[in-house]
This record gives structure tokens, C-alpha cells and sequence, in this order.
């Protein structure tokens, strides 16, 4: 055995031996030379990063102030709903750019009436034909340098449609854009709405957790006095402070949640994300009980701008069949030809040629039959989202209007709530003092008052969010003066749409209500799919709808 262990040990030794030689081989060898740089590589220079990142057009301090300011962080921003507002669409890159897609349409307009506009266009020839052509031993024809300058002017006289319809349907595509716009308004006010009340709703739940810290450590100081006089127990004492640990980590996560509303908002606004903010709290107002909610959604089906949208587009889609009807039609046209050029044979040096062009495209190999039938097709796609729309519009303001009522509603039970644990506390507050009950009966009537007073806060923000959850869906006046071109501003003015001027006007009479303003009178007649219609002045029968 030690025998074949020796041969075994001695083998293994050879094999090493050996591979580290084939290693030594294989490394020894010479490596390839590398290929030599040509003179233009010997003088290229690599880019370092701060070469290949494309410049900026803006520097980074005017178009983050919020990142690069970091001095105005310590300065207090003392804010209202509406001041925030206007704040948030001031410089809303979302609505500078539908602003420019409405300057693209126009310019798409401007391009669809080009066609009655005269073209011109000038072309210039060389040429060089050897031999030169001429007659048997007589004069050359065709000289060997040849010159040719044409200049053509065109001017059409009837396009039989195409024009019209191509123009009619661009300016349709602007006037949904400029709806859109309207969309995207109504939308970012909202949500500044929204955001605001998230804050308002944080900032309320700090208040009371620190509140329930403070309690807590009384109770903590209250049960270490008597646990020292020997009137309580230990696990008075051990309880009680369980319980303040408890209500400091949920203070802490109130504080931090109230950052992360507060940055939000601030965002939107495009301030730094840890400014200081001051917020003022927002009037509750009952809603009305006498809204006639039938013809309120007949109201919103009319005024509001994403249906609006949909229908332009609709119509748009119309004008486009048109296009594709016209686009097989004849064209009449007025041509201008003059020709400067050598003379060569019977040929002048200079020519003019006026003519009047008829031209009928014979056969176009269907092509313009099946963009029309691609057009009906969107045509028919829209309208079904239109009536989809509108159903969906008429339901979400039903459910608004149940929702706002149903929420005014819950904030008087959650008051009566907060009654309720403010009186279940003192009771066990006073019975715990006198030693009747332990600290547990304490603790328990502590966190149901904090957490009555939490729903109280949870419920006046739903029913906020509730009433501008409305505004939105009936498409209320705006509560702010708003940037709208100026264009958008004069159709509206006279369609007789609600405007930020307005609504200023309206809130000072009604002592600075903010928030929707339910209609209270009646609807013009309008006819929508799905909706009760009116007769002349006749009422509306929907007791579905009637208000509660």
C-alpha cells in the first residue's frame, strides 16, 4: 500500500510538473502585434462624458429652480387653495405643450390653404451632344453646348372640394386640441385640489398625534407618581409607557407622511420639495338640497370639454371622408411656362407658353375608395366612444352627487363620534384617578378619541374631495383666473362658458365660497343620447334623478 501511494504521489508530482512547463510555453509565446493607428486615429480624441451629453438650452437654475435654490428652502410659503392654484398652472410644462400642439394645428390650417396660392418653380439645364446635329454639309441644328432656363408658374382655379374640405378638417383637429386644453386645465386643478386637501388631511393628523403623544406621556408621568406612592402597579407603569412608545413611532410616521404630501403639492408648484408651508384650511359648505341633478348632467354633457373634444373629433373624422372623397376629383388649373434657352434650328432662344390645365384622374387603383372607407370606419370608432363617454359621464356624475351628499352626511356622525370618546375619556380619566378602573380602560378610551377625531379629519377631506370631484364632473365655473389663450378666452365668452373672471365675481357675492357652485336653474333644452329631453319649457320627468 505505501508502495502504491508513493507511485500515486510521485505520478501527481510529474503531472504538475508537467503543465506548469506547458503554462510557461504557452505564456512565453509573443503576442500579435497590434495593428498600427492610421493618421487620422493618431488624431482623434476620445470624449470624455461631459462632451457626449447634449447641451442644455436652459440652464438647470431656470428650469429647476427647486433643485438648484436651495437658500429659498428656509423661506415660509404661506398658502391658500386658490393662491396654489394658480401657482400650479402658471408653468405647467403639460399645458405649454398643448399650447404648442394648437400652434402646430394652426400652422396645418395655414398649410391646407396653400393650394389656392400660386407655386413657382425654375430649373436650369447644361447638356453637350457630340456630334453636333446638322444637315449634310449645311447649317448645324443642334449646336454641341447646349443652355435651357424654365420658369413655371401654376395657379389653380377649382379644386372641386379638395381644398374646402382638406381646410374645414384641420380646423376642426385645432378647435378638439383647444378642448383638450381645456381637459388638461380642468384636470390640474383637480389635482392641486386634491393634493392640497392630501396635505390639509396630513397636517390634521400630525396635530393629533402629537396630541395623542403629549397624553400618553402624561399618563406615562400620572402612573410613575402613583406607581411611586404605591397606589398602582408595575404594569401600570409598563403599560403606559408601551403605549407612549406606540404613540411616538405613529407621530414620527404622521410627520412623514405630512413631508411626502407637503412635497407633492410643492412639486406641483414647482417650488423646492422641503419648503416650509403654510396652509390655510378650507370653508365647508353644505351641499344644496334643491339641485336639479336632470338637468345638471344635461348641463355637463354640454359644457364639459373632454366631451367636447370627442365631438369635434367626430366631426373631424366627418370632414376627413370628404378628403378622401375629393381626392379622385378633377383639377382645374392656370400654367405659365417661359423658356430661355440657344437657339438651335426653327427653334426661338426665348419662349412663353399660358395655358389652361384640365386634368381627370381616370383610375387611381382604388386608392382613394378605401381611405374613404378607413375614414368611416374612425368616423364610426369615435362616435361609439363618444356615446361611451357619455354614459360614463352621466353615471360618474350620478355617483358624485350620492357620494357628496351621502359625505356631508358622515361628518356629522363622525362629530357626534368625537363627542362621544371626549366624554368616554374624562369618565375614564376621573374613574382611573380614583382608582376605581386600571389604566387599561384609559389607554382604550385615549385611542378611540384619537382615532374619532382622525375619522372626523378623514371625513370633512373626503367630502371636499368629494365637492371638487364634482366641480370637475359637471364642469362648474373655474375658481381661479386661469391661462387660457386668448383665443379659447374670446370663444368661450361668447359661447357664454364659465371663465375665471366670473367665478371671482361669484365668490365675492357668496363670501368667498370655494368650490363648485351647483347650478340651480334649468338647462337649456339640449337633446343627448341617453338623457331625459325637454319640450319648450315643460319639466323634466326623471323621478330617478330627483334630488333627495
Amino acid at each position: 500500500m505505501k508502495k502504491s501511494f508513493y507511485r500515486y504521489s510521485k505520478g501527481l508530482a510529474v503531472g504538475l510538473v508537467l503543465l506548469s512547463t506547458l503554462g510557461q510555453s504557452v505564456g512565453a509565446q509573443p503576442d500579435e502585434p497590434a495593428p498600427s493607428p492610421s493618421p487620422s486615429q493618431k488624431r482623434r480624441k476620445v470624449a470624455g462624458p461631459e462632451e457626449l451629453a447634449p447641451p442644455r438650452s436652459v440652464p438647470l437654475r431656470e428650469s429647476l429652480p427647486s433643485v438648484t435654490d436651495p437658500p429659498s428652502e428656509e423661506v415660509l410659503l404661506h398658502l391658500n387653495l386658490r393662491t396654489a392654484m394658480g401657482q400650479a398652472l402658471e408653468g405647467t410644462p403639460s399645458l405649454k405643450k398643448i399650447q404648442s400642439r394648437i400652434r402646430q394645428a394652426e400652422y396645418r390650417v395655414q398649410e391646407a390653404f396653400t393650394p389656392a396660392y400660386p407655386t413657382i418653380n425654375f430649373t436650369a439645364q447644361y447638356s453637350r451632344v457630340e456630334p453636333p446635329v446638322s444637315f449634310p454639309g449645311g447649317p448645324v441644328i443642334n449646336p454641341p453646348d447646349n443652355y435651357q432656363f424654365q420658369m413655371v408658374i401654376r395657379q389653380a382655379i377649382y379644386t372641386f372640394g379638395r381644398m374646402k374640405w382638406n381646410v374645414l378638417a384641420n380646423k376642426l383637429a385645432k378647435r378638439t386640441i383647444q378642448e383638450e386644453y381645456r381637459t388638461e386645465l380642468n384636470r390640474l386643478i383637480a389635482l392641486v385640489a386634491q393634493r392640497y386637501i392630501d396635505a390639509l388631511i396630513a397636517q390634521e393628523q400630525v396635530a393629533n398625534a402629537e396630541d395623542d403623544f403629549e397624553a400618553q406621556l402624561a399618563n406615562l408621568r400620572r402612573s410613575q407618581l402613583l406607581f411611586d406612592q404605591g397606589v398602582a402597579a408595575k404594569f401600570d407603569v409598563l403599560s403606559t409607557s408601551a403605549a407612549a412608545s406606540q404613540a411616538q413611532q405613529t407621530l414620527i410616521e404622521a410627520q412623514t407622511n405630512e413631508s411626502v404630501a407637503k412635497a407633492r403639492l410643492l412639486s406641483l408648484l414647482d417650488q423646492p420639495l422641503h419648503r416650509k408651508l403654510q396652509l390655510d384650511a378650507i370653508s365647508l359648505h353644505p351641499p344644496r338640497t334643491e339641485l336639479p341633478l336632470a338637468d345638471a348632467k344635461l348641463k355637463a354633457l354640454e359644457t364639459r370639454p373632454d366631451l367636447r373634444s370627442l365631438r369635434w373629433a367626430v366631426e373631424e373624422a366627418r370632414a376627413r371622408v370628404e378628403v378622401a372623397e375629393t381626392s379622385n376629383n378633377p383639377n382645374l388649373e392656370l400654367q405659365n411656362t417661359t423658356i430661355n434657352r440657344n437657339a438651335t434650328g426653327f427653334a426661338p432662344g426665348t419662349q412663353n407658353t399660358t395655358a389652361i390645365v384640365f386634368s381627370v384622374p381616370l383610375y387611381d387603383g382604388g386608392v382613394s375608395h378605401w381611405q374613404k372607407e378607413q375614414a368611416l370606419e374612425a368616423v364610426e370608432q369615435l362616435t361609439r366612444d363618444l356615446e361611451q363617454a357619455e354614459r360614463d359621464a352621466v353615471l360618474q356624475i350620478d355617483e358624485t352627487y350620492r357620494q357628496l351628499v351621502d359625505r356631508w352626511r358622515a361628518i356629522e356622525v363622525a362629530e357626534e363620534n368625537v363627542a362621544q370618546a371626549e366624554e368616554a375619556l374624562r369618565v375614564a380619566v376621573l374613574r382611573y384617578e380614583n382608582g376605581i378602573s386600571t389604566n387599561v380602560e384609559l389607554l382604550e378610551s385615549q385611542s378611540r378619541r384619537s382615532v374619532a377625531r382622525f375619522q372626523l379629519a378623514q371625513a370633512k377631506a373626503n367630502f371636499l374631495l368629494s365637492r371638487w370631484s364634482w366641480w370637475q364632473a359637471t364642469a362648474g365655473e373655474y375658481p381661479t383666473e386661469v391661462p387660457l389663450p386668448d383665443e379659447i378666452r374670446s370663444r368661450l365668452s361668447d359661447e357664454g362658458l364659465p371663465t375665471g373672471e366670473q367665478i371671482l365675481q361669484i365668490e365675492g357675492e357668496s363670501q368667498g365660497e370655494l368650490g363648485p357652485l351647483l347650478p340651480d336653474e334649468p338647462a337649456p333644452p339640449l337633446k343627448i343620447r341617453g338623457l331625459p329631453t325637454r319640450e319648450d319649457n315643460s319639466p323634466v320627468t326623471a323621478p330617478e334623478d330627483a334630488a333627495e
